[in-house]
């Protein structure tokens, strides 16, 4: 008895929605399936053209300027229908810009709702066009562009539907208009990254963070709550960040832990902290773990703590167990153990056995102390390499 064809009987609907879930090269190939869905995925209200290549496949003229030549296609047959979220990658040396410009420019005019774009920009590049700053439709605009150091930012910008915002690998401190950029927005978008370089002068970065202090999730590198510091902003006069739930350092040099205790008095509601690496050195003051006045955070609010990347370090114990005997209502302390630990020993392979011991060994040294709270559970996990 031959089989029925349930494929083509689902309702179209069903088939957008399943083949939105798909990467576009996934959805494209699934023309073969049905004779029916030759140009359905055309219409899709996702396009996401992150890995339009395979991997370790040689970049050459030729096959860019087909994906460009494709590229030109699929927003043309859209026939202008809205898209939901647009993802482009353009890396390599044979990308036009101005290309990429259009096609950025026809999804803004599709009233997309999320934009994310990445451009390895080495050399000036002008990919951005400024209608996508008074966007409407917008809700979250990621953008990486690569070699890239400024964004250039027009006076007028407009974001009434924006909710997260994330710039990789742009400097925006020192544009006049970086107000806008915050201002534009009906509410402030949650930032996922901010970093300074080196150049940026104190009174930048300070006034920079004070505009963004209604976020709700904000991801610092120990360089800046030290620029905070050193500026002498983090005093009485310096704004609450009531709304702020979760803050992750991407990095933090044991020196700088006094400057991060500092930001943490104005982040009364902090719920979760996450560390990317701890960064310890030789040159540590003496009151570096010691806390003259604890934040009201750790008092009230600071349920769990991660630690990325940790090797185990005394100094990274000692963070580790100011937390732990400051925070009254931790519930959940996360440390993962990084393999650079077993790479400086003479073994070749380490066993299941060898993490555990220095699993024990950690648990030895923070056990030394008293906790500030009696529910906190420490979670470590590590992997032989």
């Amino acid at each position: 008895m031959e089989e029925e064809d349930r494929i083509r009987r689902l309702p179209e609907s069903l088939i957008h929605h399943i083949l939105s879930l798909l990467p576009t090269k996934c959805a494209v190939a699934t023309t073969i399936l049905s004779r029916g869905w030759n140009n359905l995925w055309i219409s899709l209200p996702v396009l996401d053209f992150r890995e339009w290549k395979s991997p370790n496949t040689q970049e050459t003229l030729s096959s860019t300027n087909s994906f460009m030549d494709f590229m030109d296609r699929v927003l043309l047959l859209r026939n202008m229908s809205d898209i939901k979220k647009f993802c482009l990658t353009c890396n390599g040396k044979y990308f036009d810009d101005q290309r990429i410009k259009a096609w950025i420019t026809t999804v803004i005019q599709c009233r997309v709702e999320e934009l994310i774009v990445s451009r390895d920009a080495k050399g000036r590049v002008d990919i951005i066009p400024v209608d996508l700053y008074t966007c409407e439709s917008l809700t979250l605009l990621h953008i990486d562009l690569y070699g890239c150091k400024h964004l250039n930012l027009p006076q007028l910008i407009s974001f009434p539907r924006l909710k997260i915002l994330q710039l990789s690998e742009i400097s925006v401190f020192r544009k006049p208009n970086v107000q806008q950029l915050f201002s534009g927005c009906p509410w402030m978008p949650d930032i996922h990254s901010m970093y300074a370089e080196p150049s940026v002068p104190f009174d930048v970065i300070p006034n920079f963070v004070k505009k963004l202090c209604d976020v709700k999730h904000l991801k610092l590198s120990g360089n800046i709550s030290e620029s905070l510091e050193l500026a002498g902003v983090l005093s009485i006069s310096f704004p609450t960040f009531i709304n702020l739930i979760t803050l992750e350092v991407s990095f933090i040099k044991t020196q700088q832990v006094k400057s991060l205790f500092s930001f943490l008095r104005f982040s009364p509601n902090l719920e979760s902290l996450v560390f990317g690496r701890v960064c310890y050195g030789d040159e540590v003051n003496e009151d570096a773990f010691t806390l003259d006045v604890v934040p009201h955070c750790l008092l009230m609010n600071l349920k769990s703590i991660k630690f990325q990347y940790f090797e185990g370090q005394l100094k990274e114990l000692d963070l580790v167990q100011l937390f732990l005997q400051n925070a009254r209502v931790l519930q959940t302390v996360i440390i993962e153990i990084s393999s650079d630990h077993f790479v400086s020993s003479d073994k070749k392979k380490h066993s299941a056995k060898d993490v555990e011991d220095l699993n024990m060994k950690i648990m030895e040294q923070l056990l030394k102390y008293k906790w500030a709270s009696t529910d906190c559970v420490i979670k470590l996990s590590s992997s032989p390499v």
